[in-house]
């Protein structure tokens, strides 16, 4: 995904951990985080929630491998972002991040 974001045009950069991603974002000026849900230490959504807090000007999607109704069910504050499907289809990706600036 990260070399067809940057063939596509897009400057990316990629973390292993959301308290990585959180230092990059106060360092550094970026449009979009892209987040799995499944993370290490904490998760895709609280990640999302704490960005939209202290950076509501982010735009944040969120994505996974798991159905997205059924993750749903199991925390309704993902309806609050964008989603997309992993395996991630570049074209649906890259027309979701134009859309959205």
């Amino acid at each position: 995904m990260l070399i067809a974001l940057r063939r596509g045009g897009f400057r990316v950069e990629s973390v292993k951990t959301a308290q990585d991603a959180l230092y990059e974002l106060s360092c550094n000026k970026f449009d979009f985080l892209i987040t799995d849900i499944k993370m290490p230490e904490t998760n895709g959504i609280t990640l999302a929630n704490i960005v939209h807090e202290l950076h509501p000007e982010i735009k944040v999607i969120l994505m996974s491998s798991f159905d997205f109704s059924e993750i749903c069910t199991r925390n309704s504050a993902v309806e609050d972002f964008p989603f997309i499907q992993k395996p991630v289809d570049f074209n649906e990706l890259r027309t979701l991040l134009i859309s959205s600036l």
